[in-house]
């Protein structure tokens, strides 16, 4: 990772508080973040371009955990749920975030609920662990007056959720989409000559390859909140 300029790094990517950075082992880099602002803000993506001197290192995001291991991926990620056909009632960012606790740990809504803009749906950005069992839908109790308790289902959607291998330990796939425990499902080419012609690159290009970007593998960033 010669040429990378960390010093940038805060600037780059729009952070609003203080932060540090630096060499966690080859191939990763630690970001500790001191406000959860900024912690949502860089974790809400996937991956980054950390700019070098000789072109553009692709960096993917992960958070940190005590058992980190450079070799496999955490299971932790953010995603937005929602709730639609949610009672207006409900439209407090307490009772959201008590509703959004049967998932997993609550963060912050988006900017249509603060402004109640969008009755119709509530949404929530959650802390998530792909290895748990994720709910459908929660059991919402409400009381009536002269008439006792309401039993109401509300059901629970979910953004983009990426696979996780319990096998791999990696983003990506799952335990039935395995190449390693299933190699049959690995895809074959038709022919060699099509094989060939999708790996053959030339010398040139494969310099000019290098001088715009680096192996997607070759940065990762660990978030430390």
């Amino acid at each position: 990772m010669d040429g990378l300029n960390l010093e940038i790094f805060p600037l780059q990517y729009e952070l609003k508080s203080e932060c540090r950075i630096g060499y966690l082992c080859e191939r990763h880099l630690l970001l500790r973040l001191s406000s959860m602002e900024d912690y949502i803000h860089v974790m809400s993506k996937l991956a980054y371009y950390l700019k070098a001197k000789d072109g553009f290192y692709h960096m993917r995001v992960q958070n940190w955990e005590p058992w980190f291991h450079p070799e496999y991926e955490t299971s932790t990620v953010l995603a937005w749920i929602s709730f639609p056909s949610l009672a207006p009632n409900f439209f407090i960012k307490e009772s959201l975030f008590t509703m959004a606790k049967t998932v997993d740990k609550p963060l912050h809504v988006d900017m249509e609920m603060k402004n109640k803009s969008r009755p119709s749906c509530a949404k929530v950005k959650v802390e998530v662990d792909l290895l748990k069992d994720l709910p459908k839908r929660i059991n919402v109790g409400m009381r009536r007056l002269g008439t006792g308790d309401i039993i109401a289902w509300i059901d629970i959607k979910y953004d983009y959720m990426p696979k996780y291998c319990k096998s791999c330990r990696l983003q990506g796939h799952n335990v039935k989409e395995c190449f390693v425990l299933h190699p049959v499902l690995k895809p074959v080419k038709e022919n060699k000559k099509e094989e060939s012609a999708e790996t053959s690159v030339t010398a040139a290009n494969m310099k000019r390859q290098e001088l715009m970007t680096k192996d997607a593998t070759c940065t990762n960033l660990v978030i430390d909140k």
